[in-house]
């Protein structure tokens, strides 16, 4: 069971829309929701409104009168609920009362007052403080707790010289609190509700202790996450990406906040899709209290049996000349990677497919091995992997082409026969080939010619992805 605060309301006298509001109060700047729909509730208003779920401690509800259904234009009342003893209903109510026009009660007794009465007696306020009271003058507007006194039975009695003048109207809201107390054990959930969000958002109370699901239809989903003091202190929320197309779902902080990320501090967090980061808010910070994902891996390579995974999973993107030139609007994330890399790893993006520095000694494209970029036109090009063996070394992206290693070659030879020697030289030599004896005889060189192709080891074949 959640703690809950139940208002019965009841008030009369105004015109426009009632805005339900509560914020705790250790941080009463910080909205922590209101009622989802304002502008469906106009004065008079005589209904029930349940706030649900709430943590365990005190809330300022606060109840205003507004002309556009949004505006906080006119506070009418507010007062502290400690919701940490279990569900609390308040009830509000407004009474109303014209001077001369005469009216009263036997049961509850009350009573309109006279022309230049001081005291309003009305049995119904009775036992009521002034930090539960409103009281309202027409034309004139809400009265300080320092300008009337509360009366025994119940009423008021004006202080100052005021008096009650006649046809004015008065308004008495007042507000009941009653609680109950929190079962032994409870159960409850963790999230207030499910957000299926399909377009760019503001994290406000909708999201607040949501888990929101980002489900959009372009490449990149953005929740806009506002100053960090302005979020009420135990507010949580998950973002889950493992619906939608989206390339990144991205997390956009307020200008000047960060938030500590990968042992980062980034103003930026750009989930890939089938990823979950779940975020704590206190005194202003927030924190990442778990994340699955792979921004680690952004950029690295995944050698996969599935050819077709990038294509089932959407976080993973084909690492060959067949992808094409990228652009950074659409994969954000992986266009931020690529920009803040250095070296070797990196190299200017030419014109033409695969045309940057063409060794035409070598007979290959070396630099298509690498990522390529051009952070004017803001586009680039993953690394064309296909048919290259990954190489460990200091200096990521250095292409290395094919090259027969030192060999020694041992080989056997047919010696000439003595007897045809030329006279008066001495030792054995290598028959010249189509030699006719005489001085044809003597050393000679060998050419053997080993063949064309490529320099193959035993391996096997899997198809490379890049982690968005």
């Amino acid at each position: 069971m959640s703690n809950q605060i139940g208002l019965n309301i009841s008030i009369t006298g105004l015109s426009g829309f009632l805005i339900i509001r509560w914020v705790k109060a250790s941080a009463p700047l910080a909205e922590v929701g209101r009622n989802a729909n304002p502008s469906t509730i106009t004065y008079p208003v005589d209904q029930v409104y349940v706030i649900t779920p709430l943590q365990p401690v005190v809330y300022i509800i606060q109840l205003w009168r507004s002309d556009d259904g949004t505006t906080l234009d006119q506070l009418i009342k507010d007062w502290s609920i400690d919701a940490s003893s279990g569900s609390s209903e308040a009830t509000i109510q407004t009474f109303q009362y014209v001077v001369d026009r005469g009216q009263s009660g036997t049961d509850p007794d009350w009573a309109d007052p006279a022309n230049e009465d001081v005291v309003l007696t009305d049995e119904r306020l009775d036992g009521f403080t002034k930090d539960q009271l409103l009281v309202h003058e027409a034309g004139f507007g809400n009265k300080l707790d320092s300008e009337y006194d509360l009366v025994s039975g119940g009423g008021i009695e004006l202080l100052g010289g005021k008096t009650f003048d006649s046809s004015v109207a008065w308004f008495i809201t007042v507000a009941s609190i009653t609680t109950s107390p929190a079962p032994d054990t409870a159960t409850g959930t963790k999230y207030a509700g499910v957000v299926n969000m399909t377009a760019n958002h503001d994290f406000d109370t909708d999201h607040y202790n949501r888990l929101i699901n980002a489900n959009g239809a372009g490449t990149l989903l953005t929740e806009s996450i506002p100053d960090l003091t302005l979020i009420p202190d135990d507010t949580h929320v998950t973002f889950n990406t493992h619906n939608g197309s989206q390339n990144y779902f991205r997390l956009q902080f307020d200008s000047g906040d960060i938030v500590r990320f990968n042992n980062q501090d980034v103003n930026v967090i750009d989930l890939a899709r089938n990823e979950t980061i779940d975020l704590y808010f206190h005194s202003g910070v927030c924190y990442v209290t778990s994340y699955n994902g792979n921004a680690m891996r952004r950029g690295s390579v995944m050698p996969d049996y599935d050819a077709t995974r990038n294509s089932d999973l959407g976080n993973l993107i084909y690492a060959d000349e067949a992808t094409g030139e990228l652009d950074k609007a659409d994969y954000e994330g992986l266009y931020a990677f690529v920009n803040q890399l250095a070296g070797d790893a990196v190299c200017p993006l030419g014109s033409l497919v695969g045309q940057w520095s063409y060794d035409s000694g070598g007979g290959v494209y070396p630099n298509k091995r690498k990522y390529g970029i051009d952070t004017g036109a803001e586009t680039f090009r993953v690394p064309h992997l296909d048919g290259m063996v990954a190489k460990y070394d200091a200096l990521p992206g250095v292409y290395e082409a094919d090259n027969v290693g030192a060999h020694t070659l041992t080989y056997a030879y047919k010696q000439g026969k003595s007897d045809d020697n030329e006279s008066g030289v001495s030792g054995e030599y290598l028959r010249k080939a189509g030699a006719a004896g005489g001085t044809n005889y003597g050393n000679t060189s060998i050419t053997y010619n080993i063949g064309s192709g490529e320099n193959l080891v035993k391996s096997y074949s899997q198809k490379p992805f890049i982690y968005l």
